[in-house]
Parts: C-alpha cells; sequence; structure tokens
C-alpha cells in the first residue's frame, strides 16, 4: 500500500445565487475574488491511499485523491453551516451520519492509516 499526502488550501465561497453554500460552492482553487471566501481551511493535510499495483493507473490513484478531496469539503462545509447555525441545511447540503457513526468511522479509519503505516 502506498501512501501520498499533500497540503491543500480549501474555501467555502459565497453562493452567487445569494443564500447558503453548498457542495458547489465548495474550492481547493484560490479565488480569484476574495471577498466571496466565507470560511477557509488554510494548509489542510490530506493523504490518501492506494495499492501499489495501481501506482500506474492515474485514473485509479486521481480518483483516491479526489475522492479525499471531497471528503474535507464536506467536512469544512459542515463546519460552516454548524457555526451559523444552519443545522438543518446541512443534511440538504451535505449528508452527514449519527456522531457516534462519525466518531467510529473516524476510529477505523485512523486504525487503516496506522496499519498501513506499518505495512509500508
Amino acid at each position: 500500500t502506498i501512501t501520498r499526502s499533500e497540503v491543500v488550501n480549501v474555501y467555502v465561497l459565497s453562493p452567487s445565487s445569494g443564500g447558503l453554500p453548498t457542495i458547489k460552492d465548495v474550492t481547493i482553487l484560490s479565488p480569484k475574488q476574495s471577498h466571496k471566501v466565507l470560511c477557509m481551511d488554510k494548509r489542510r493535510k490530506i493523504s490518501y491511499y492506494f495499492h501499489k499495483s495501481v501506482i500506474n493507473d492515474r485514473k485509479k490513484v486521481q480518483s483516491r485523491r479526489d475522492a479525499e478531496v471531497v471528503r474535507v469539503k464536506k467536512h469544512l462545509l459542515r463546519e460552516y453551516l454548524g457555526s451559523i447555525g444552519e443545522r438543518k441545511d446541512v443534511k440538504k447540503s451535505v449528508p452527514t451520519k449519527p456522531r457516534s457513526q462519525r466518531v467510529q468511522q473516524q476510529q477505523q479509519q485512523q486504525e487503516q492509516q496506522e496499519q498501513h503505516a506499518q505495512e509500508v
């Protein structure tokens, strides 16, 4: 198993249509108009894993990276919407799991990461 890590900046932008931001308003690209930034997570470390057998398959490696980027984008959007008291809209724009399931999933991911690190 191969682990790749990188650092990205994640931005929640003000939607052009008005209203609350959705996942479409979250980006890792530097915004051209800094006044549209509602929230940001600078220098967020992401890590993704793939098997050695797919190292030359750029599409599979890229899909792993993309999945991790989407996970981080959803997380920041949930945090932003929660901070402004819009919990009801979080469910519409980003699927959420009950806290106990999220904690359990995070623990499983951490255990998998530790196991992968030991294998490498």
